[in-house]
């Protein structure tokens, strides 16, 4: 077990290779079997993801999110499909269109 101090440092998570107590995990990726971004970043998981690409991500996600065309664009397909695979992302209606946003 490990612990981590969240992004907005007000919270500290308790990271397994199995488990988190961040509200992600225990609200989305348990259910599905899936991981939070930081069993991803402490333990691998089970795509390559580091601290620098989550940073990148969110450069181009915030704050509003992004259209689809965007989305496609500047990512790929294959990787969104991986990003929401795995919790990273998820399509959210905002501004009365359906964009990509990047859960934290």
């Amino acid at each position: 077990m490990v612990e981590i101090i969240s992004s907005d440092k007000k919270t500290i998570y308790q990271v397994s290779e199995n488990s988190c107590t961040c509200p992600n995990f225990i609200y989305r990726q348990a259910k599905m079997g899936g991981q939070c971004k930081h069993i991803i970043n402490c333990f691998g998981g089970k795509i390559n993801k580091n601290l620098n690409e989550f940073g990148e991500l969110s450069k181009l996600f915030k704050p509003n999110g992004l259209d689809f065309d965007s989305a496609y664009n500047k990512i790929g397909e294959d990787k969104l499909k991986r990003l929401i695979k795995f919790g990273i992302i998820c399509k959210s209606p905002i501004k009365g269109d359906y964009r990509f946003i990047l859960l934290e």
